[in-house]
């Protein structure tokens, strides 16, 4: 499930949406100040953050309006969970989509399935741990993957990583030996690994690998995979 943050301010509801988004199998927020909102989905990178727009909603507005000011986030996709009728002022304020109350399980997957960017999802992948070079915004740096299939990889690198982000890759992949599959993709999600060492993990799907590329790593992902998640 992907990582879903819930910004709310009223505790009360609040413990209600953190209870429904646990079952869900994603995590919620109970919001603080306009700042300490923004620090926290710049620190948890959240697939999708979903604002509360309870009474005038000018609030939910005004963090959405921020949301998309700050370079960092602002590619995060955001919906308001809001009446209709505010539909058109949560979308003029940056909002991807506005969703009705009560918010069910399957509304939620459906929320998800059209505003996440799931390709390396979508083909078998294997788990794997092999270096791989990544290059983007004139800097290169080194990471080892997790898992690798013919739609991207999820790699695990200290080096900044931007969502979002055209990235190219060269991957050291077993049946290959020293000549190494190079692709291009970008950066769809990214994730907390280890705060001290600054390690960050890296989803990436692809938008450009060879056909020969894609076929071998289609079979490798096929004969090696082994339920990863």
């Amino acid at each position: 499930m992907a990582r879903i943050l819930l910004v709310d301010d009223a505790p009360a509801e609040f413990a209600l949406g953190q209870s429904f988004l646990g079952r869900a199998g994603a995590f919620a927020l109970v919001s603080g100040t306009d700042e300490e909102v923004l620090d926290r989905i710049r620190a948890l990178r959240p697939d999708v953050v979903l604002l509360e727009a309870r009474r005038s909603g000018k609030s939910a507005l005004a963090r959405c309006r921020a949301i998309r000011a700050d370079a960092a986030i602002a590619r995060t996709p955001v919906v308001f969970l809001a009446a209709p009728a505010d539909a058109p002022r949560c979308l003029a304020a940056g909002g991807d989509g506005v969703a009705a109350r009560p918010l069910t399980v399957a509304r939620l997957v459906e929320l998800v399935r059209k505003l996440v960017p799931v390709r390396e999802r979508e083909h078998d992948r294997a788990a794997l741990t092999a270096r791989v070079r990544v290059m983007g915004n004139g800097h290169e740096g080194l990471g080892f993957t997790r898992d690798v299939g013919a739609g991207g990889l999820f790699l695990h690198t200290g080096e900044p990583c931007v969502r979002g982000e055209l990235v190219e890759l060269a991957v050291r992949m077993p049946m290959r030996g020293e000549d190494e599959v190079r692709a291009a993709g970008r950066i769809v999600r990214l994730e907390a690994v280890s705060d001290s060492a600054g390690v960050t993990g890296v989803a990436v799907a692809f938008e450009h690998l060879s056909p020969r590329d894609r076929i071998e790593m289609a079979r490798f992902a096929r004969e090696h995979t082994r339920g990863v998640a």
